[in-house]
């Protein structure tokens, strides 16, 4: 019988025919191929190695992962390669603790022990030292930070505060995007991936210009269908465009510049409901909003002679972003420095100041208004927020190479709320070689964003008395306070052989001021639209909250071709009272998540790589509990050439993994996809 692939039935057949063909394909092969020598001998990088990778994100300076006294996990390339991620939120589904929820084809909720949300509020997100958290909104925008993931040397995911370092807004966790240096990338480099929904190609190219410069050029492109069978106001079609540089250029054996910077444009669909003044009072719409920016960052670090070290680092950010029924336009100018140096034989001194000053401006509708006092008088649409910062950080060697403490705190001065102090005191103990124990409390803030300052979202209409309309709006609040957070954590780490390694975690955290909603006083307007009575519901800082739980993760290489990686997490929230009006809702977050990868290196140079991810369900949204299953096969025929076969949620056609109710977008399933990918480099 023919079959059209425009027919939903045949359509689906197609995909379970393709995916019974995946999976029997993937069990031949490795039934093939698991008594026979691997390709490569995946335990050459021991565990040991693994516990000595240098993290930069807790210090602020490179150390091993297991003289940290934080919760850290980190996410090397080859990971990210082997997993089959397309995009940075995928790669993050990897650490434990982090939650990652695919609203639609290019909307994602990602968080740190809990608050999930669009734009989770709690969490900051850093791409090789720059802030990509947006103080509009508090939160990050996945889908524009679609940088090549080849390009990534790793990703370091905090799962707590880092506030005395990082400053505020890293309450919950800190994301710290590492790109490779320019050294690193030298030749040239193609890739592209195509499905039955989505296709991206992209090209790299690196070379020198002297003995001590090197640099890197990129490019990248990636687009999305609208899915067949949903009507236009549904449809989730997106396509991005990028394009950047990185240079290092090594200026005196003490002194190391970088450079870098790209630029994008792009374009969603969105779909999103507008309240009305007249009847029907409410209009659902699809808008195709096109997103442009670009960042340009410079970097100098200088050593002394004594050991001593200082890093200065400047960038600027552009970003015009459409939202539903407005336009953001967003520029960042930052300035950091630090400096470190060893003070005696026992103590490790660091200390750093920085400035940043973003200018904003939004093109206001009845749905969306924005109003600031702080605007200049010759731009009464723009409005501008300054932060002046700066840092102390001691850490101390009690018993050299045994017990050391490590206390810091974190000052900051803005124009929301004031001065705002987070410290943090640290302690670790090395009680063996491949043993150690971790303690920690911590202070940490999240100040009012815009949106709560001065903003206003109308978010439903109706008819009242007479002949009005009442239009009920989510309404700005200048006397919003921070919210504050207080965390204790412990950690374990142990390598009890040379093939097996554990890391277990624990938290308890106090929240304090949490902003809600509350009923204000309504009010007649009448200037410059129809008159209509505005009833406001006004943010307040009307809640706290407490939240608690655990995280382990274990590498085990039972043979040499064969690593197997896992994690599990509890997490339980509860807020009060419990009857308040917020965008958090504690069953927002899965409480027993789990993941098993295994990663397979063969004969013939393939490479069999699966995860499984458990997610139970979220009581506050109507999303049940699913198992995702991804597999990956990839082929060398040649040292640096890659065919690779992906498939991904391969066990059901379609799921929900994140549906809130204030979001049209999460009404949407994350659905099937095969693809395939080819990766030279010469």
């Amino acid at each position: 019988m023919r079959t059209s692939w425009h027919n939903p039935k045949s359509r689906k057949r197609l995909g379970r025919a393709a995916f019974q063909f995946v999976v029997l394909g993937l069990v031949v092969v490795a039934g093939q191929c698991l008594a026979q020598e691997s390709r490569k001998n995946l335990a050459e990088m021991s565990l040991e190695d693994l516990m000595n990778v240098e993290v930069t994100s807790v210090a602020k300076r490179q150390q091993p992962l297991s003289e940290t006294a934080a919760a850290v996990y980190v996410i090397t390339q080859e990971d990210i390669r082997r997993s089959g991620a397309t995009s940075i939120p995928e790669a993050l589904r990897l650490a434990p603790g982090v939650q990652v929820a695919q609203i639609n084809a290019h909307t994602w909720a990602v968080t740190i022990r809990g608050f999930d949300d669009r734009y989770a509020n709690k969490l900051l997100v850093l791409i090789d030292g720059r802030v990509v958290y947006t103080p509009l909104f508090s939160g990050t925008v996945w889908n524009l930070e679609d940088t090549m993931l080849e390009d990534i040397e790793r990703i370091e995911v905090i799962r707590g505060p880092g506030a005395s370092l990082w400053g505020s807004n890293a309450v919950n966790g800190v994301i710290n995007i590492i790109t490779k240096p320019a050294h690193d990338t030298q030749g040239g480099l193609l890739t592209t991936t195509g499905s039955n929904r989505w296709g991206s190609s992209a090209a790299r190219y690196g070379a020198k210009a002297g003995e001590n410069f090197v640099y890197r050029v990129f490019g990248k492109y990636a687009q999305l269908s609208p899915r067949g069978g949903l009507p236009a106001s549904q449809s989730d079609a997106w396509y991005t465009g990028r394009g950047g540089f990185r240079a290092d250029w090594s200026a005196t054996p003490r002194d190391f510049i970088t450079l870098s910077g790209d630029a994008f444009r792009g374009a969603q669909n969105e779909s999103y409901t507008a309240p009305l003044l007249i009847p029907p009072y409410t209009l659902t719409t699809d808008q195709s909003l096109t997103t442009d920016g670009g960042d340009l960052l410079s970097r100098w670090n200088h050593h002394f002679g004594n050991g001593s070290e200082s890093a200065l680092q400047f960038y600027y950010d552009r970003l015009d972003f459409g939202i539903p029924a407005a336009r953001f336009r967003q520029n960042v100018y930052d300035f950091d420095f630090q400096y470190q140096t060893q003070w005696g034989k026992r103590q490790q001194w660091m200390w750093g100041a920085g400035y940043r000053a973003t200018t904003e401006s939004i093109d206001n509708s009845l749905m969306v208004w924005f109003d600031s006092k702080d605007h200049p008088w010759w731009r009464p649409d723009q409005f501008t927020r300054q932060l002046f910062n700066g840092f102390v950080q001691d850490e101390i060697a009690i018993v050299p190479s045994r017990l050391s403490l490590t206390l810091g705190s974190k000052f900051e001065s803005n124009q929301y709320t004031g001065l705002e102090y987070q410290p943090s005191a640290r302690l670790h103990w090395q009680m063996r070689a491949h043993q150690s124990l971790w303690m920690s409390v911590s202070r940490a803030v999240r100040t009012p964003n815009d949106y709560e300052e001065n903003g206003r979202v109308g978010a439903l209409a109706v008819p009242g008395p007479g002949g009005l309309t009442y239009l009920t709006a989510l309404a700005g609040n200048p006397g919003v306070r921070s919210e504050q957070m207080l965390a204790y954590e412990a950690g374990y780490r142990m390598q009890p052989a040379r093939r097996l390694f554990f890391d277990a975690a624990s938290f308890y955290n106090t929240y304090h001021h949490l902003i809600g909603v509350a009923f204000a006083e309504p009010f007649l307007e009448t200037a410059g639209v129809q008159p209509h009575v505005i009833v406001p519901l006004q943010f307040e800082n009307n809640h706290d909250g407490k939240s608690y739980g655990m995280e382990f993760s274990g590498n085990y290489i039972p043979f040499s071709f064969w690593k197997l990686t896992g994690s599990y997490s509890w997490l339980h929230m509860t807020l009060h009272p419990a009857n308040v009006i917020t965008r958090f809702l504690p069953g927002s977050s899965p409480t027993h998540p789990f993941q098993v990868h295994s990663n397979l290196s063969l004969r013939h140079n393939l490479e069999f790589d699966n995860s499984f991810y458990w997610v139970d369900r979220l009581p506050a949204q109507p999303v049940p509990p699913y198992l995702r299953f991804d597999t990956r096969l990839a082929w060398h025929p040649a040292e640096r050439l890659e065919f690779s076969v992906n498939g991904q949620n391969l066990l059901r056609p379609l799921h929900p993994e994140f549906i809130f109710p204030t979001d049209i977008q999460g009404k949407d399933e994350v659905s099937r996809v095969v693809s395939g990918k080819i990766t030279w480099q010469f």
